[in-house]
Order: C-alpha cells, then structure tokens, then sequence
C-alpha cells in the first residue's frame, strides 16, 4: 500500500490531584497509554502476487473474526530515529474508491500484548576517532 499518511498516538491515561500542597498547580501522573497505529493509503484493486496486500489482510481479518479469534499481527513503524515494534491487534479497517484500479485504505492498529512492545533507535554504522 503506497502510505499517504502515518502516526501513532500514545493516548496516555493520566490521574489528576487537586491538592494544592504542591504551589497550587494541578499534578498528573501517567497510568497507562492507549496506544494506537493509523496508516491511511491507497491500495490497487488487484494485489501482487507477490506481495501481502491489502485485500489479503481483509480476508486475514475477516476470517481470524469468523473463528473467534483476534485479528493479530506484528506491526513495525519506523519515523525519524525511532522505530516502533509491537504485536497489535487490527481495530480498524476500511477503504473506499471509484471505479478505477486504485482504492484509499485506513488501518489502524492497538497493543495486543504490552510485554511486545518495543522503540529502538538507529544505531551509528561508523564511528568517527577523530
């Protein structure tokens, strides 16, 4: 799928006290984060054979929901430095288009298992002894 747009939300879920025992500022701390993955694109009518596309993964979807099972797969994001990895489930899938070969696609992906979930940076190839 040719991505015209990517992202990731952490959504952090914070709790709040309002005691002003602290120079009457409110103060948060984060609890948790609801992580979400959203890809938008767009998709030829007819996949590769070469390739997992688009289509396949609906029917991946599809048929994991029909056996009762979480539509699950290992999700890579890479933007800038960082690369984030983590088993995800698929929480959202849709697309839409004309009568032509070429179809707009939106996923959207959240953690399925917390313990998957991993942010590496780029590691230097050289270094310099100067």
């Amino acid at each position: 799928m040719a991505g015209k747009s990517k992202g990731i939300d952490y959504g952090p879920n914070t709790a709040t006290s309002d005691a002003d025992d602290q120079g009457g500022f409110a103060e948060s701390i984060v609890i948790n984060a609801d992580i979400a993955l959203s890809f938008e694109g767009e998709v030829r009518v007819n996949d590769k054979l070469d390739q997992y596309g688009f289509f396949k993964l609906e029917r991946y979807f599809t048929t994991e929901l029909a056996n009762k099972r979480q539509p699950s797969l290992w999700v890579r994001l890479m933007y800038g430095e960082n690369t984030f990895v983590a088993y995800m489930n698929i929480t959202s899938l849709s697309w839409n288009g004309g009568s032509n070969d070429i179809v707009s696609a939106s996923l959207e992906f959240k953690v399925a298992s917390s313990k998957s979930v991993k942010i590496t940076g780029k590691i230097p190839t050289t270094q310099s002894t100067k």
